[in-house]
């Protein structure tokens, strides 16, 4: 089962950088500085990541968002979190597929294959779970934090501080206790 596994997967694979290949080689005749790693190539398009995301421009804006809930921000984040995903799933199914031949070698073959394939989407999806259980988090230190953010605020107002000097105040101060509403304070700063 573990041999059939890899080789519908490797067989994929190949097929999947063949397409992306001759596809590359139709549109561009010569590659952009950057084109395997995220350069200018990432920002026109152009990369050889740009496979693993959505196609659809409000499924990537979509994914970004889930990400940026979570605390994760980048150009690359989504390509990465992509990747992520494919490789749990690989490693999920490969070792879910090793382990139950390992453990039940007298059960049939296609309940081998369905353990694998549950094991490979079970690992496709952990990544997501993960992400929203930390999104979470996030969106409760936030909760938490509001108040104290608040009441910061409106003391550094009364002072004489104006507004954009008192958010970049109130977001140092509340560095330690709140570290993401700090960082989203700097973000809402530099705007």
């Amino acid at each position: 089962s573990v041999v059939l596994f890899t080789f519908a997967i490797a067989t994929m694979t190949a097929t999947w950088w063949g397409v992306r290949r001759r596809a590359g080689q139709a549109a561009v005749t010569a590659l952009p500085a950057g084109y395997f790693i995220g350069g200018s190539g990432a920002a026109s398009g152009t990369s050889v990541f740009d496979g693993l995301l959505p196609k659809s421009e409000k499924d990537k804006s979509e994914l970004r968002r889930f990400l940026n809930l979570a605390g994760y921000y980048g150009s690359l984040t989504p390509v990465i979190f992509q990747l992520i995903r494919i490789v749990l799933a690989f490693c999920f199914g490969m070792l879910g597929g090793f382990l139950f031949g390992m453990f039940y070698p007298d059960m049939p073959f296609f309940v081998a294959i369905v353990v694998a394939m549950v094991m490979a989407l079970l690992g496709f999806r952990l990544p997501r779970s993960i992400v929203a259980f930390q999104r979470d988090g996030v969106c409760e230190e936030h909760r938490q934090g509001f108040p104290d953010f608040l009441d910061l605020l409106v003391i550094c107002i009364e002072a004489g501080i104006g507004i954009e000097s008192a958010i970049e105040r109130v977001g140092s101060d509340l560095g330690r206790s709140f570290p993401s509403l700090s960082r989203n304070l700097g973000f809402m700063s530099l705007e």
